[in-house]
């Protein structure tokens, strides 16, 4: 039976994960996202790589469905939330942001976040640092690798990671995925603009959440 969210427990906290690319937890009604990446297309565009220039909107629609589906308090970015230095795009995403003023903004630091701070203080976003908790989970960017974070529950983006569907005609097709690895849970790029990484089921403690469309099933 097809279905569009799976219930997860990571470490005895309950998350929603959805195949709109996003994970909820209930408990706090939080929302959380990875890998944005906003702001990329002007920023291809400015280095004369050609993307059309509302190649952006899907990303907005998509948090704005995503918004609607689960009424969150607070949404957490997992990094990446936009893609360069400042540009156009980021002046939608703010008047985007200022559209809630209900919902908690907050950002945990990735390797793309490198506006200066100020811009997401006026837009209302609280920049957090790597490894903070919320719910009994860690929140990263990047996968954290030295044994005491593997140890404790945690999520994390940065990977973009997929997995690979093959018919019977020999087609393949690489679609984004929830990958589980002990007590780290990747989320997906939930960005259109975004690679995907080929991950493997190497582990019995390995897990992967295939997303096709509009559903969601364990691979």
């Amino acid at each position: 039976m097809q279905q569009d969210i799976l219930e997860l427990n990571l470490g005895g906290t309950e998350l929603l994960l959805s195949s709109m690319k996003c994970a909820y937890l209930p408990s706090s009604k939080v929302l959380l996202l990875a890998d944005l990446h906003l702001g990329k297309a002007n920023h291809f565009r400015k280095n004369a790589l050609p993307l059309p220039p509302q190649a952006h909107l899907r990303d907005y629609d998509n948090l704005q469905r995503a918004l609607q589906r689960f009424c969150p308090k607070s949404v957490v970015f997992l990094g990446d939330l936009f893609h360069s230095s400042y540009n156009s795009a980021w002046e939608e995403t703010a008047q985007l942001f200022s559209s809630y003023p209900d919902v908690r903004w907050q950002l945990v630091m990735g390797n793309h976040d490198i506006l200066d701070r100020a811009h997401y203080l006026r837009a209302n976003i609280e920049c957090m640092d790597e490894g903070s908790m919320l719910d009994g989970l860690g929140l990263y960017h990047h996968p954290p690798e030295t044994e005491e974070a593997m140890r404790s529950p945690h999520v994390c983006g940065h990977v973009h990671p997929g997995f690979v569907l093959s018919s019977k005609s020999r087609d393949r097709l690489v679609l984004p995925c929830f990958y589980l690895k002990g007590q780290q849970l990747i989320l997906p790029a939930f960005g259109a603009l975004t690679g995907l990484f080929r991950c493997r089921k190497e582990h019995d403690n390995e897990r992967m959440f295939g997303i096709s469309g509009a559903s969601l099933l364990e691979l």
